[in-house]
């Protein structure tokens, strides 16, 4: 019975330090949005996250129902991350 709880201690502990990044909270807001619910692509989506990222990885090529383009989801998560950063620290200096 102790080693179990010792057990379960552990896992809560190690569970405890893995929150959400801020990609993954802001993506989860966008898709609640009313505009984005219906939408089956991922457009709405990104351009909710960033519009300056969409447009710099995407353009105006607009993605298809069910399409998956890796490479650029990657560049887009990456311009995000990079634009989160910039503004957090925009933030703190003024």
């Amino acid at each position: 019975m102790g080693i179990k709880l010792w057990i379960l201690l552990g896992v809560i502990v190690l569970t405890m330090g893995k929150g959400k990044s801020s990609d993954r909270i802001k993506r989860e807001e966008c898709e609640k949005l009313e505009v984005c619910k219906w939408d089956m692509t991922e457009n709405c989506t990104y351009r909710c996250m960033s519009e300056k990222c969409y447009i710099k990885i995407f353009g105006d090529k607009y993605l298809e129902m069910g399409e998956i383009h890796r490479d650029q989801d990657r560049l887009f998560l990456e311009c995000f991350r990079q634009e989160e950063k910039e503004l957090k620290a925009a933030k703190y200096k003024g």
